[in-house]
């Protein structure tokens, strides 16, 4: 969604992450209306007081945040979403919802461009070999609602998410453009160094490479981040001088980019804390090999 945010910004459809979110109907009577998208790529929107902690259920309702229904209905409950108000002074704390919230912003800003503007990135920008498939929602307000809605019925109602479905080898791809576009300082690499220069600390303990928790396992990218630079975790225990950002995916899916020196780690995982993240992500991150 980051990337998809940079992207929308080079192509002229969103003018920069310092635009407040204040033409979108959908959020207006919600706490992201009028913030800056900067907030929201930091995850620093302060949602704390309607999701839970790590954004997936809503907190008074119980509801979880995709439950196959549009943002609409969050919106219309006093109970998620309407009128709801950020907290003061809001620090870093990751949310899901955030992710959801930009992903549908992409959407409203292209409009009805939104489907070539997908295809251009993906087949012509990045040269993905596979399908990628992006994850929906059903939309409401009528009984055959899963049947081939309009794509202006899926932005009025908010029914994108942030996931893509794609193969290892065109995540992979997508990885390198990063690091291609950061390196050739292209539109996009400005934005990626842009986010990075504003990164913003994680506000947790951080643990070392050599540290094991006996309940949850041996450390992850998760756990030894300080900073986090718009869906990025960024600045790593025992990585300091390295430009690193890295993307976490369900079960343990790791993508590791070192800007700088052109290195990319991929760690293709079924279940979450079942490997030993240091000798397949730090080790060869830090000494280009595993050791």
């Amino acid at each position: 969604t980051s990337y998809l945010i940079g992207h929308a910004i080079c192509e002229g459809y969103i003018e920069s992450i310092d635009a407040p979110i204040n033409d979108w109907p959908l959020m207006s009577n919600t706490l992201y209306f009028g913030q800056p998208i900067i907030n929201l790529l930091n995850m620093k929107a302060g949602d704390s007081n309607v999701v839970e902690d790590m954004g997936i259920r809503f907190t008074k309702t119980g509801r979880h945040i995709h439950d196959l229904d549009p943002l609409i209905r969050a919106t219309e409950d006093v109970n998620e979403l309407k009128n709801s108000k950020p907290i003061k002074n809001a620090k870093f704390k990751y949310s899901n919802l955030t992710s959801d919230i930009l992903f549908n912003y992409i959407m409203y800003r292209v409009g009805s461009d939104f489907e070539p503007f997908i295809q251009n990135f993906y087949q012509t920008k990045v040269r993905i070999q596979h399908p990628v498939y992006l994850n929906t929602n059903r939309i409401g307000g009528r009984s055959w609602s899963l049947i081939n809605p309009s794509m202006q019925e899926r932005i009025d109602q908010g029914a994108g998410r942030y996931g893509i479905s794609a193969t290892r080898y065109d995540y992979l791809r997508i990885a390198k453009l990063m690091v291609d576009d950061w390196q050739g300082d292209t539109c996009e690499g400005r934005y990626l160094k842009e986010i990075y220069n504003r990164r913003v600390p994680t506000n947790r303990r951080i643990s070392s490479w050599n540290s094991a928790d006996l309940k949850w396992g041996n450390p992850t990218f998760g756990h030894t981040a300080k900073t986090y630079a718009g869906q990025f975790w960024t600045d790593f225990y025992g990585l300091n001088d390295q430009k690193i950002m890295v993307m976490l995916g369900y079960n343990g899916q790791v993508i590791a980019m070192d800007m700088d020196n052109s290195r990319i780690i991929v760690i293709n995982a079924a279940k979450s804390r079942h490997y030993d993240t240091a000798k397949l992500g730090y080790i060869p991150l830090k000494y280009g090999r595993i050791k």
